[in-house]
């Protein structure tokens, strides 16, 4: 523990000392004294997106804080972009509703998901090679608990490996040998297509994928996980890991999410630390499946942690530490992670994955208060905004 805790301690005190509504003054008007817009930025998306359909809470923050900080936050549809001309057409938010006007490309863009066609494609490159663009890496989950072999916080990564349609049952087999399992798509979300074999005594296994559970032998575990996936190993990877056992002293698991993202100058800075509770009778404790968010104090007092604060100060410093070695060669500008961790029995502390898309409930403020303040910091001194008419 003490490998990691300097860097906790530094971020702690960037974070106290910086504002990120005023850490970047705003311009001021030349004849009024009054505060222009430093801009714009743009957040653009592919496909169908468009502001409108984005989460409400989500948009409300990032609106509001765009304005509090002085920012002039715009939205583009990847069809909305003209290369040619180096013109955009751009979507604000006014007292009348949504409206689009036209102006050169925003000096800084982020990316929001990835391009379905060779057109999105197109345009993507070229806001890449015209802006500041910022993205999101394109990881797997066993790709990012590779990145950390080798270093001091191997010993918090889960064992895992990835399954092979030629030799499945073989590798679940050799798993199962040595305890619980859990069988997941490399590329999974959301507690999506999760299964989880756990030892239920005398040579039995119980089985739990969502709602559905079932006790059975060795041979029957690993007939029924090759017959739930076999079929779609053609054209998706799953990865087998080992179960860690996350129950309280009421039979309920529960994991940690720790929320990192870049500050202003490119550090990494702790936003936010939660429990997760799996609901009655399930496994998995995502929000999106039923589990229920609690403060990080609450969680680890329920589960008896003799140190709470010193457990704080661990997770922040090794979720600092997995986001700084997860972005070592990033290219992407990736601007925030949330880090899936678990306490065993033992009260080891797990790396379960990273994920580079979180869906955020109940902290979309904060998000976007340190989101809107990186932003404003790539913007060149002395940019206002004076977009063009329609």
């Amino acid at each position: 523990m003490d490998l990691l805790l300097p860097i906790t301690d530094a971020a702690r005190k960037m974070r106290v000392a910086t504002d990120p509504a005023h850490s970047v003054p705003a311009a001021v008007g030349a004849d009024s004294g009054s505060p222009a817009a430093i801009g714009p930025v743009a957040m653009m998306g592919h496909r169908g997106y468009h502001p409108a359909k984005m989460r409400p809470v989500r948009l409300r923050a990032l609106l509001a804080e765009s304005a509090l900080q002085s920012v002039d936050l715009c939205f583009l549809n990847s069809s909305d972009c003209e290369p040619v001309t180096g013109m955009v057409r751009a979507w604000r938010w006014s007292a009348e509703g949504w409206r689009q006007s036209s102006h050169p490309l925003p000096p800084v863009v982020v990316i929001l998901n990835e391009p379905a066609t060779r057109q999105e494609a197109e345009v993507e490159r070229w806001v890449r090679a015209s802006s500041t663009a910022l993205g999101t890496l394109r990881r797997d989950k066993l790709g990012n608990a590779e990145l950390l072999v080798g270093t001091p916080w191997e010993r918090h990564v889960i064992p895992s490996e990835l399954l092979g349609a030629d030799r499945l049952q073989w590798q679940l087999a050799a798993w199962l040998a040595g305890g619980g399992i859990v069988v997941k798509p490399n590329d999974g979300m959301r507690g999506i297509g999760v299964q989880f074999v756990i030892p239920a005594g005398s040579g039995r296994w119980e089985m739990i994928q969502g709602d559905r559970r079932h006790v059975v032998n060795t041979d029957e575990a690993i007939a029924r996980v090759s017959a739930a996936i076999g079929a779609r190993m053609g054209y998706r990877d799953y990865v087998v890991q080992r179960y860690i056992d996350t129950r309280d002293g009421s039979g309920r698991p529960g994991t940690l999410r720790s929320e990192v993202m870049r500050m202003p100058g490119g550090a990494w800075g702790s936003v936010r630390i939660t429990g997760r509770i799996s609901p009655p009778g399930k496994v998995v404790s995502t929000i999106s499946q039923g589990g229920s968010l609690m403060p990080v104090e609450s969680y680890l007092g329920g589960r008896g942690e003799p140190d709470i604060g010193g457990r704080i100060r661990q997770i922040e410093a090794l979720s600092l530490a997995l986001a700084e070695r997860l972005t070592e060669s990033d290219t992407a500008h990736h601007f925030e992670w949330a880090f899936d961790l678990a306490l065993d029995q033992d009260r080891q502390l797990w790396f379960l994955e990273a994920n580079a898309r979180p869906l955020n409930f109940g902290g979309e403020f904060e998000r976007a208060t340190w989101l809107i303040a990186y932003l404003k910091s790539f913007v060149p001194v002395g940019s206002g905004s004076a977009p063009a008419g329609p």
